[in-house]
C-alpha cells in the first residue's frame, strides 16, 4: 500500500508538471529516456512503452513469481534514481520508476504488469463463509492479479476489480459497490470484498472481473444472519403518513420486535412494530398517541436494544408531528454548555439560568433570513405564559450542523417549572407555526 501510494504521488508530482516546469523532449514515450530495458524470463516484444507507460507482459511459465528483474541502460544525460538490484514485488502493486535529467528535470515512469495465466483463488477452499454484521467483509486470497492500479492501452488507471454475486436461490444479482486489493507485501495477496447488509442469507456464484480478465467461481461465498441489529433509534414521523420505518439488519421473523415512547409529561408505552424484511421495521402510530417530542426506545424479544448509533439530540429522539412544515423544538441549552472537541457542540439540558440566554435548535422550513423565531413557556404551576424573542441571529455549530437561536430570559418571568414551545412566524396563534411541545419539563432559575 505505501508503494501504490508513492507510486500515485510520483507520477502525478513528477510525470504531469507544465512543459514550462519540465520542458518534454520530441520524443514522447520512454524510449527518449531508456535506451535498453530488458526484464529476465520476458521477451522484448513483450515489452513495450505507450507515453510514459512501461508494460511488461508476462509469458506463460513465467518462472519469477511477484517479482520482475528489469535489466536498464539509461539515454545519455538520464540517471536511474530507483534502486531495482532486488527486483520489483508487481503483484497487486503499484510501481514507477524515477529518473532524473539536468535537461528535463525529474521523470516518472510508470509500470504495469501484466500476467498471462488467469485470475485464481488460491488453495482449495470450496466456500468461504460470512456473517452479516455492522462491517461485513470477506477477504479471499487471489493469485494473478497483476499491477495494481492497471493501465489500459489508452494510459487510463484501474484501480478496483468489478464483482457481483448472484443468488443461488433466486437468481438476483448483487452489484458489489466496494472490493478492492490488499497487500502487505509479504503474504497471499487478497480481493477484499465488502458485503452489504442488506443481502440475503444464502449461498452465491461469484464473478470478478480486472484487467480484462474474468473468474467465475460458483457457491463461493455462503451469507448467514447474525444477531439483530438496528441502526439507530428515533427520527420524524408526520400524523397521517402511511407508516414509520426503522431500518437495520439480521431482523429476522423469529424475534419480537417494539418500539417504547415516553416524555416527561407521558408515562412510557410501548407499540409493536411490524416486522417487513430482514433490513425493515415499520411502525403503524395508534391513534392515541399525541403528536409531541418523545424519548424512544428499542426493544428486542422485550429487552431494551443499544442502537448502533444514536441521532442528535439523544434524549427527545423521536418527533411526532402535527405536520410536515410544523417547526421542531429539538434541544435547549445555555452559551456556557457550548462544549469542545473533535469539534463544538451545545450540550442538551433542562435547567436554563435567567443570568444566561437560552439556546434553542429549531428546524423549520422557512426563509431563515426573514423569517421571526420565539420561544412560548407555560408555567405548570400558574397557567401563566411568556413570550421570548429571539436576539435575531443564528449560529450554526460544527457537529451534526443544527443553527441555533438564542433567546434572552425577561426578569418578568418568575422561576420555576415550565413547559416550552418554539413559534417560527409572527403569528403567534398559528398551530401550523407552533412546534409541539419539548418532551422535557423545564426548570428556571
Amino acid at each position: 500500500m505505501k508503494n501504490l501510494i508513492l507510486f500515485i504521488f510520483l507520477f502525478v508530482i513528477l510525470g504531469c508538471k507544465k512543459d514550462k516546469d519540465n520542458p518534454q523532449p520530441a520524443k514522447q514515450d520512454a524510449s527518449f529516456a531508456f535506451q535498453e530495458f530488458k526484464v529476465e524470463g520476458v521477451s522484448q516484444e513483450n515489452i513495450s512503452f505507450v507515453d510514459r507507460i512501461i508494460f511488461i507482459r508476462l509469458p506463460l511459465g513465467y518462472v519469477h513469481g511477484k517479482i520482475i528483474l528489469p535489466s536498464i541502460k539509461m539515454n545519455k544525460g538520464f540517471n536511474l534514481e530507483t534502486d531495482i538490484s532486488k527486483g520489483i514485488r508487481y503483484e497487486s502493486n503499484g510501481f514507477s520508476l524515477a529518473v532524473s535529467s539536468e535537461k528535463y528535470g525529474n521523470q516518472s515512469f510508470a509500470i504495469c504488469v501484466i500476467p498471462a495465466v488467469p485470475l485464481n483463488i488460491e488453495g482449495d477452499t470450496a466456500q468461504y463463509e460470512v456473517t452479516i454484521t455492522y462491517d461485513t467483509n470477506i477477504q479471499i486470497p487471489l493469485e494473478n492479479i497483476g499491477s495494481v492500479p492497471y493501465i489500459d492501452e489508452k494510459g487510463d488507471f484501474h484501480y478496483f476489480p468489478t464483482v457481483s454475486m448472484k443468488s443461488k436461490r433466486s437468481g438476483e444479482v448483487f452489484e458489489i459497490m466496494s472490493a478492492t486489493f490488499a497487500s502487505d507485501g509479504s503474504a497471499s495477496d487478497k480481493i477484499r470484498i465488502d458485503i452489504p447488509k442488506t443481502i440475503p442469507a444464502d449461498v452465491f456464484d461469484v464473478t470478478i472481473k480486472w484487467a480484462g480478465k474474468v473468474l467465475d467461481r460458483p457457491g463461493l461465498i455462503k451469507v448467514k444472519h447474525g444477531k439483530p441489529e438496528i441502526d439507530q433509534v428515533g427520527g420524524f414521523f408526520v400524523a397521517g403518513s402511511p407508516m414509520y420505518t426503522i431500518s437495520g439488519f439480521n431482523l429476522g421473523p423469529d424475534h419480537t420486535y417494539e418500539l417504547q415512547l415516553e416524555n416527561d409529561f407521558v408515562s412510557a408505552v410501548k407499540i409493536a412494530l411490524v416486522r417487513k424484511d430482514f433490513n425493515t421495521l415499520a411502525l403503524n402510530m395508534p391513534d392515541n398517541i399525541e403528536p409531541g417530542n418523545y424519548r424512544a426506545k428499542i426493544f428486542i424479544d422485550s429487552k431494551e436494544y443499544q442502537p448502533l448509533s444514536y441521532p442528535f439530540p439523544p434524549y427527545a429522539n423521536f418527533n411526532f408531528m402535527a405536520g410536515e412544515k410544523q417547526p421542531l423544538l429539538r434541544i435547549l441549552s445555555r452559551p456556557s454548555l457550548l462544549k469542545s472537541g473533535v469539534c463544538y457542540f451545545y450540550e442538551s439540558t433542562n435547567v436554563l439560568h435567567k443570568s444566561e440566554n437560552i439556546v434553542a435548535d429549531i428546524p423549520y422550513r422557512y426563509d431563515s433570513q426573514t423569517t421571526t423565531v420565539s420561544l412560548r413557556i407555560r408555567n405548570l404551576g400558574t397557567g401563566q405564559e411568556h413570550i421570548l424573542p429571539s436576539t435575531g441571529s443564528r449560529e450554526t455549530i460544527l457537529c451534526f450542523g443544527p443553527t441555533f437561536s438564542q433567546f434572552p430570559i425577561p426578569a418578568s418571568v418568575p422561576n420555576g417549572k415550565y413547559e416550552v414551545y418554539a413559534i417560527v412566524g409572527n403569528d403567534l396563534k398559528d398551530p401550523k407555526q407552533t412546534s409541539e411541545k419539548l418532551g422535557q419539563i423545564v426548570t428556571i432559575q
